[in-house]
């Protein structure tokens, strides 16, 4: 397991993981988990660990590049690191009505699927929260 990027990515995960914590003990098995793309994984892989589609839409025929794309998740938000240091994305997918998800970090380094990254620019919203590093 790898250690935490230092920066935005890790001033995010603080930051949600308290969001998360503030009325109760943070329990995955009930808001649902987290996973920070690294370096070298394949969109498939991603897909697989989190269960969710990145460039395809589960319920129509729809893809990433294609007219006819809707994407599944909640949300998608740009982040920007400070002081020109890299930013991340922050893919949302919100699973049950209870609030169960699952939230993909995508940080802007070397070695991203050059796909994903592509998706993530198209799509994204700046954060409207502060720079969080």
């Amino acid at each position: 397991m790898a250690a935490l990027p230092a920066g935005v990515v890790r001033t995010l995960l603080h930051k949600r993981f308290a969001e998360l914590s503030e009325d109760e003990p943070y329990d995955p098995a009930v808001n649902g988990f987290f996973i920070v793309v690294e370096a070298g994984d394949s969109i498939a892989a991603i897909e697989q660990q989190s269960g969710c589609r990145l460039l395809s839409n589960r319920l129509s025929d729809g893809r990433f590049g294609y007219p006819n794309f809707v994407p599944d998740w909640e949300c998608l938000t740009f982040h920007a690191g400070r002081d020109g240091s890299p930013g991340c994305f922050e893919m949302v997918f919100v699973l049950c009505d209870d609030g169960y998800g699952v939230e993909i970090v995508i940080p802007l380094q070397g070695g991203i699927d050059p796909a994903l990254l592509a998706l993530c620019r198209a799509y994204s919203s700046p954060s409207p929260e502060f720079a969080l590093d």
